[in-house]
């Protein structure tokens, strides 16, 4: 290789080494679009009838945005929207099972789960913290990120690791050789090589930083989703702190948990009423598909929480996939 050198001047590898970068960075992009197939938006936006029978749905889209942390905040207001859950009455920091509560039967397998973390009342942090609820989210977060890949709306988490190694063997591929290019200018006696390394520490900086900003796990399909999603709802945001301003927690209005699987609880933040739900939810740690978070919101679950029984255990925020390794 370092004989290959003398038959190239330094501007001309400068311009291949930085049309490499280019040429490996669209060739990535190139084979991810074949992989994604039909890119064209298919699922319809749900509408805002009856969103208290839409918590699955609304689950789903918290999950692709949030990881398990979007899940827990839209089951959480979920049942207590349907009136399972409700605000300690002299404390509006602890959250507890409603003294009449509607049949259980009517509630889903997910939900089930999470209602019976409360046989004991909890303070909203503790409700929110992953380590009280980890197998039933987790739980949650297998059943819908098979959702989203079977529509689309993500890459497999094999097929993703797939690119990931290819970039990482594109990006050492480059350290190699430019290591090479300077170790040769070196071992020649050249010493103005400044250029060169600026020059290539940026192609080797660029690369990956291209890679994670460009290739995550969710699908050109998803992101078209994702912004229908946030044109179709941001309208109802100005009536956090203005409409529902006077509502009572036991009454949440039925446009809070589709505004929650999309915004996330900050949303909240500007109604007086919700406002400690916001700020003391604390769920912010988990990143959704289209950030740059860590792999296997759900995909690396361990134990389940079981058909009804209680999924309360110990454990950690977890994330949505991202970009990260």
């Amino acid at each position: 290789m370092l004989l290959f050198f003398e038959f190239i001047p330094p501007t001309l590898f400068l311009i291949l080494y930085f049309v490499s970068v280019i040429i490996g960075l669209i060739g990535l992009s190139v084979g991810k679009s074949i992989v994604e197939g039909d890119n064209s938006p298919q699922l319809k936006i749900p509408n805002l009838s009856n969103t208290h029978q839409q918590t699955g749905t609304f689950s789903l889209i918290a999950y692709m945005m949030r990881g398990t942390s979007g899940v827990s905040e839209v089951l959480l207001l979920g049942l207590i929207q349907k009136g399972y859950l409700q605000r300690n009455t002299n404390d509006d920091s602890i959250l507890e099972q409603a003294p009449q509560y509607p049949d259980i039967k009517l509630l889903t397998t997910h939900e089930l789960q999470i209602f019976d973390c409360f046989t004991h009342p909890l303070t909203i942090k503790e409700a929110f913290d992953m380590s009280i609820l980890k197998n039933a989210i987790q739980e949650a977060g297998v059943h819908y990120e098979k959702q989203l890949i079977d529509a689309g709306l993500i890459l497999p988490e094999k097929t993703y690791k797939v690119f990931k190694n290819i970039a990482k063997g594109v990006f050492v591929s480059l350290l190699i050789i430019g290591i090479s290019r300077i170790y040769w200018a070196l071992s020649l006696g050249y010493t103005n090589i400044g250029f060169i390394v600026l020059i290539a520490a940026f192609c080797l900086i660029s690369f990956p930083t291209a890679f994670s900003i460009l290739f995550k796990r969710i699908t050109k399909k998803g992101k078209n989703y994702l912004n229908d999603l946030k044109i179709a709802f941001s309208s109802l945001k100005s009536k956090v702190s203005t409409e529902y301003s006077n509502a009572q927690i036991q009454g949440i209005p039925s446009e809070y948990l589709p505004l929650v699987s999309v915004f996330g609880l900050s949303v909240l933040a500007e109604n007086e009423e919700y406002k400690r739900l916001s700020t003391d939810s604390g769920t912010s740690c988990s990143s959704g598909f289209d950030s740059g978070g860590s792999d296997g919101g759900g995909s690396d679950s361990g134990s389940s929480g079981g058909d009804g029984g209680s999924g309360c255990g110990g454990g950690s925020c977890g994330g949505g996939c991202g970009g990260g390794d």
